[in-house]
């Protein structure tokens, strides 16, 4: 057995894993013509180039500008199933038997969904997803520091009303900043909804300025 055979075969956990950054592009294409979102180019083969970095893209900031397509056509309850639900059967078939699948709900409204509607959709693709495919896991929602706290704070409230249906963590996110303080979602610590909801805080190495002062337990992380 070669390493690709051998690597291919192996169980695997995806801990870190963007639903807008997965989004076959055959999907983005078709989403697009139906939606009326503007494409690049209508040529599939030459689509990738719009959605994939590569080694001359220079910082964390211009990567994430991969994500605007993506995002732009997962704006329906249609497109977040089926995006989430064409993910789950790429995990199973290289072998992923875990996966935690983050996304910003905050970011998928722009065509007049509710946070509720948006959450509920990704919940949807992953419970069938989950169920023909055998995979565990669950649905990290992400809020953004640049956004204002209220939202924030009503986003992280919304999101707990899940944590029984898929909703396994709550994720605080930014390009190249510091893991966000508690204060900055939701006033002091006893009174984070985050905490009353029993979802679990991530903090990835990106949110974090490099401070000797603010480290990921210092910002309330339970896993880094």
């Amino acid at each position: 057995m070669d390493d690709a055979a051998y690597f291919q075969a192996i169980p695997k956990a995806e801990l870190h894993l963007h639903l807008d950054g997965s989004v076959r592009p055959k999907t983005v294409l078709e989403l697009a013509k139906k939606n009326g979102v503007p494409l690049p180019t209508e040529d599939l083969a030459k689509l990738p180039d719009f959605l994939e970095a590569n080694d001359n893209t220079a910082s964390l900031v211009e990567y994430i500008t991969f994500f605007e397509l993506p995002i732009a056509v997962l704006q329906t309850v249609p497109a977040l199933e089926r995006a989430t639900y064409e993910l789950c059967e790429d995990l199973n078939k290289d072998n992923v038997r875990y996966a935690e699948i983050r996304y910003g709900p905050w970011l998928h409204v722009q065509q007049g969904l509710s946070l509720t509607d948006v959450i509920r959709a990704v919940l949807s693709g992953w419970t069938r997803g989950r169920r023909e495919f055998g995979l565990e896991g669950g649905i990290i929602v992400t809020a953004l520091r640049d956004m204002p706290p209220a939202q924030n704070l009503a986003l992280a409230q919304v999101a707990g009303r899940f944590v029984s249906e898929g909703v396994i963590g709550f994720d605080l996110a930014n390009p190249a900043r510091r893991c966000v303080s508690t204060r900055t979602v939701a006033g002091p610590q006893h009174h984070d909804p985050r905490r009353r909801g029993g979802r679990s805080r991530k903090c990835a190495a990106s949110d974090l300025d490099g401070s000797p002062s603010t480290g990921p337990r210092d910002q309330g992380a339970g896993r880094f």
